[in-house]
């Protein structure tokens, strides 16, 4: 009996410790799945890659850390794919972007195989606002082109969420005008006539010809149909994909409305004010502050991503803030 009140105590004592350690693991998984921003990130299934300098990882919450965290490289080499025998022309994908860090693993690989396949030089600008403003898309696609300009003789101003899937769906440089390519048509969403937001393909001419977009809209929507009684005002033509068969399923829609709802509000005089042709601002007076840019990997597709805060003049905007916040 001796020795079997002894190793019970054993037993007991090794339960003990094991119970410990086990505590111990879950306080540290926990901490390891947290985002360095304070928030809880959901681990990315997915099997992208993502690079920068010597950091490796495949979620998202790691993604943030690589993008927020400080570093001594601030200036980014703007490498341009691939073979001299693809052409003279060189596109830049711009992207702008808030927060969207799933989409983005999804998109760039995506993006960058699909332009592969039809051997267009490119580039990808992702357009990051880290500010405390609401959203403006616009700024951020002109800030883009003045980054991107002197690298490529054109652009597409394309949306993180919508992935082409048809593979006869031509990104080649658009010399007789603007190219809607997720025109109404195609657009598993948006289908009115004038409709020109998704993807539209411009050259560097053409989209400094109309002076760019407007800098007024913050919030979601309307700055693609103002940008469209711009094209209409310089006599350009918007052309649309030819010869494209498969209707609504040519584009992937990864958005999740649930997840990201869209800031859909008006506030002071924004509704009026969003249904003018805008003349006073443009690609000419944006105004912006780089804050950092990286050199990223993403499953093989190399990403620009460019942090930078906007301006606002609230005397002329005030509704680029949310007054309920």
């Amino acid at each position: 009996f001796d020795c079997g009140f002894k190793c019970m105590g054993r037993f007991r004592m090794t339960r003990v410790l094991v119970s410990i350690v086990f505590t111990l693991l879950v306080v540290i998984n926990i901490q390891l799945m947290r985002s360095p921003l304070g928030t809880r990130v959901v681990e990315c299934n997915c099997k992208n890659e993502v690079r920068h300098g010597d950091v490796e990882t495949t979620t998202v919450s790691e993604l943030i850390r690589t993008i927020t965290t400080p570093s001594t490289a601030t200036a980014v080499e703007t490498t341009m794919t691939t073979d001299e025998n693809w052409g003279p022309h060189r596109l830049a994908v711009i992207v702008p972007f808030r927060g969207r860090y799933e989409e983005l693993l999804e998109f760039a690989p995506h993006i960058h195989q699909f332009l592969n396949r039809q051997r267009i030089h490119h580039q990808i600008w992702v357009i990051h606002q880290q500010d405390h403003y609401r959203f403006n898309r616009a700024s951020l696609l002109n800030i883009g082109h003045l980054l991107t300009r002197s690298q490529c003789d054109y652009l597409v101003m394309h949306d993180i969420d919508l992935l082409p899937t048809n593979d006869n769906l031509s990104y080649a440089y658009p010399a007789t005008g603007p190219l809607h390519i997720s025109s109404p048509e195609l657009h598993p969403l948006y289908h009115y006539r004038t409709f020109i937001g998704g993807i539209l393909m411009m050259t560097k001419e053409h989209f400094e010809k109309v002076n760019g977009l407007s800098n007024l809209f913050w919030g979601w929507g309307r700055e693609d149909d103002e940008l469209y009684l711009r094209i209409k005002e310089a006599a350009m033509s918007i052309h649309k994909p030819e010869g494209i068969t498969t209707g609504y399923d040519t584009f992937l829609h990864i958005h999740d409305k649930q997840a990201r709802p869209r800031d859909q509000k008006r506030y002071h005089n924004q509704y009026e004010m969003s249904r003018k042709r805008d003349r006073t601002t443009g690609l000419n007076n944006v105004k912006f502050t780089v804050l950092k840019q990286h050199n990223l990997t993403i499953s093989g597709a190399p990403v620009k991503f460019v942090n930078v805060e906007l301006e606002c003049d609230m005397s002329t905007t005030p509704f680029c803030v949310n007054p309920l916040t």
